[in-house]
């Protein structure tokens, strides 16, 4: 079921909400307005469209179950264009015109960079589930005042994932020089970097005239051609490339490649990150690419926690849940807010919410000391909360602790594509970190 995006949708389940049961006292609690963020327009839109589907999901599943302990969370939707300035202004305007007390996103490094010092300045937390530059989680780098969060690793751990699969990894393709493709920006040079420092400290070489820039959103084919046309002109030839890009650019780079340099560079191997693992990637990406392989922040995919987040997806939705990139921690996300909206009602009143109070609320609920629950058990959640329990809220996409900065460790996987059978394409798992393994890498253990 595709819904048109317009600038608010307000998910409702009041007769649910009226028979649901709770520790509170459920009657007459205002309803409270959060926001997502996403790019459904621009280089990511197919992602962003993916992002806001599960924030649906999300917020439909919470309402049928009492809410926010009683209070009715209604969604508003606004698009950042893939563009930091479309996205500080979707931000100000979601806070100052649509009156939300707390927002799921914006998506990208980029607009998270821009929009976290009006998160600040308008007392407003938001939890980004998918902006992955190291810098956004660095205190000495980003002050944000508390105000910003993010649910998934940085790209220092991504960084890490890769060179461990390509230099270390048993049953890995055991590259021992690189090239790096990468859009202009904290996400793109976030990740570069962090690839290129890890892959050389486990003995691979990327040579500095082998890092090739440009700038995302790529207008048409030739500008992707002019980008690929300086691969071709490396010496020597490049054999394997890592791509830092967002579904669009990466579609054009490749099929640049595709349309014109394979004869050229037959044996080159893509290796392609989160930006690329999409179902949109998969549609538009040209034959030549199956068994090209990528990294991406993932879930671990057996478990209750997942599955409710999979039957509540494919319930509503056409496309399957394992073909989209960050929508477990999306999920997670407008979760984690509705139990700190909960908790705050509980705490300080249900005509008080927002502010101060809820941020520090999210971190309560976010980790122990308290009893663990997942979405699946929200209805019981709702329960302890309300009879002033502490609880820990553990998600599809991990246990989604926020330490004292807002920053999670999730795991990675290592991705492939191949065939579905079916005349398309689908994402297989080669590998999976969890995050204490990472942790580990991290340590040299």
């Amino acid at each position: 079921m595709r819904r048109t995006l317009n600038t608010w949708v307000a998910i409702t389940a009041t007769l649910a909400m009226a028979g649901a049961g709770c520790g509170d006292d459920t009657s007459e609690k205002p309803e409270v307005r959060i926001a997502i963020l996403a790019p459904t327009s621009g280089a990511l839109n197919q992602v962003g469209e993916s992002f806001v589907r599960v924030a649906v999901a999300a917020v439909e599943e919470i309402n049928s179950k009492g809410g926010a302990n009683g209070h009715e969370i209604v969604l508003i939707v606004k698009d950042t264009e893939t563009d930091p300035v479309a996205a500080t202004d979707a931000f100000i305007d979601a806070v100052e015109i649509d009156k939300v007390i707390a927002i799921v996103g914006p998506a990208t490094s980029g607009a998270v960079t821009s929009t976290y010092p009006e998160a600040m300045r308008l007392n407003v937390p938001h939890i980004s589930p998918s902006s992955t530059a190291p810098p956004l989680g660095d205190p000495a780098t980003t002050v944000d005042g508390g105000w910003m969060f993010r649910n998934v690793p940085d790209d220092s751990i991504q960084g890490l994932a890769q060179a461990y699969y390509l230099r270390v990894a048993l049953g890995g393709p055991q590259i021992s020089t690189a090239a790096i493709i990468h859009e202009n920006g904290p996400y793109g040079e976030g990740l570069a970097g962090a690839f290129e420092t890890a892959f050389e400290g486990a003995g691979g070489d990327v040579p500095d005239t082998h890092i090739i820039s440009y700038d995302n959103n790529l207008p048409n084919q030739a500008a992707a051609d002019a980008v690929f046309a300086q691969v071709m002109a490396l010496s020597p030839a490049p054999t394997t490339v890592m791509l830092v890009s967002l579904e669009n650019d990466g579609l054009l780079i490749t099929n640049a490649w595709d349309n014109g340099g394979s004869p050229l560079l037959p044996g080159l191997r893509w290796f392609l990150t989160d930006g690329a693992r999409s179902s949109g990637f998969l549609s538009g990406m040209a034959a030549t690419l199956v068994n090209t392989e990528g990294t991406a922040p993932t879930s671990p995919i057996q478990g209750v926690a997942y599955e409710t987040l999979v039957a509540a997806y494919e319930l509503r939705n056409s496309d399957k849940l394992s073909e989209q990139v960050f929508g477990a921690n999306v999920w997670d996300a407008v979760h984690v807010i509705a139990a700190a909206i909960a908790k705050q009602s509980h705490d300080s009143g249900p005509d008080a919410l927002g502010g101060d109070g809820l941020r520090v609320a999210l971190t309560d609920v976010s980790r122990g000391p308290g009893q663990i629950f997942h979405a699946g058990q929200w209805a019981d959640m709702m329960g302890a909360i309300g009879s002033g329990s502490a609880v820990d809220y553990d998600g599809a996409s991990g246990p989604s602790d926020f330490d004292a900065e807002g920053e999670t460790v999730g795991p990675y996987e290592v991705w492939r594509i191949v065939s579905d059978g079916a005349g398309g394409y689908t994402f297989e798992q080669v590998l999976f970190l969890e995050a204490g393994d990472i942790e580990d890498l991290l340590s040299g253990n």
